[in-house]
């Protein structure tokens, strides 16, 4: 197992290194084998703190909060500032310190496991190491800083097999953020396309008003859209509306018709239709389906 640094630990630092026998545990229990932290840690405001391994057997990822570090390898050199994460995988030489006049705080992480390399690949079609920029996200600081706090408090192996389980949450999480962050010209940024639905749920949109939100031509989005999400944008736009129509019915005493306006329906039989189409009942059958006896009554 490649070790960390032993870099003196500041105050707040932590460095947590899993016990051999524990890692040996880890490695073939059914529910950690295919991936499992072997050593992981945050160091704040890192001062001095520099290491260098010519020979590597994990995988290692580092995540800058603050400050600036370099890392160095047969790729050449890169500075490092925050948002910046780099995995490299074994067998790959390395060298990193951090910044002498604004020292790095960093998370840290070293991991094994029959699905490793699968991970890694999720996150990179690089063969060498990667560095991801401009990945400043409070939800991936919570979850690297979920995966310490877990490994802190953490004493037998059920413990570590918990730990594995935050591992694999966080790169999955990462792979998320990494594929909305880095919106490629002419890709759909569907996280902030949906967002924008949700917002005009109580109005009409267009095809016209979503492509143009995209900033792509309506034919080219209405292709791309169904081919990412099976369903047409307006379908989408609809089904959204039935949703929000189910919850109103629910947990409302708004009758059908208001519903109907409160979706932008300014006709509430042809929201009844759209309605039934999509849910096989019309509004106010849903309503006495979902409703118990006592909470019925509701004019429809």
């Amino acid at each position: 197992m490649s070790q960390p640094s032993d870099w003196p630990l500041s105050k707040g630092a932590v460095r947590l290194v899993v016990p051999e026998h524990l890692v040996n545990e880890l490695a073939e229990h059914p529910v950690s084998a295919e991936l499992y932290p072997t050593a992981l840690g945050f160091y704040p405001h890192a001062m001095q703190h520099a290491m260098r391994r010519l020979k590597h057997d994990d995988y290692l990822m580092i995540y800058v909060v603050e400050g600036e570090g370099r890392l160095m390898t047969t790729n050449g050199q890169q500075v490092l500032v925050p948002g910046n994460v780099f995995i490299i995988p074994p067998g790959h030489a390395h060298e990193y310190a951090a910044n002498t006049s604004k020292p790095w705080s960093i998370f840290w992480v070293h991991f094994r496991g029959h699905h490793a390399v699968d991970y890694f690949k999720h996150l990179s079609s690089s063969e060498d190491n990667i560095a991801l920029n401009s990945l400043v996200d409070l939800g991936l600081q919570n979850e690297f800083r979920a995966l310490v706090d877990a490994a802190y408090s953490a004493f037998v192996l059920a413990d570590f097999v918990y730990c594995a389980n935050r591992l694999k949450q966080l790169l999955s999480y990462m792979e998320l953020r990494l594929r909305r962050h880095q919106e490629r010209p002419g890709e759909i940024p569907l996280e902030r396309l949906n967002t924008y639905m949700r917002e005009h749920l109580h109005s009409t949109l267009t095809l016209d008003q979503l492509a143009a939100f995209c900033h792509l031509s309506k034919f080219y989005f209405a292709r791309r859209y169904k081919s990412l999400t099976g369903v047409s944008p307006l379908q989408h736009f609809t089904q959204m509306k039935v949703e929000q129509a189910c919850l109103l019915l629910e947990n409302s005493v708004l009758s059908v018709s208001e519903v109907a306006f409160e979706l932008g329906y300014e006709d509430a039989l042809y929201f009844s239709r759209v309605f039934r189409k999509h849910k096989g009942l019309s509004p106010g059958q849903y309503r006495e389906h979902k409703l118990p006896a006592s909470k019925q009554g509701v004019d429809a």
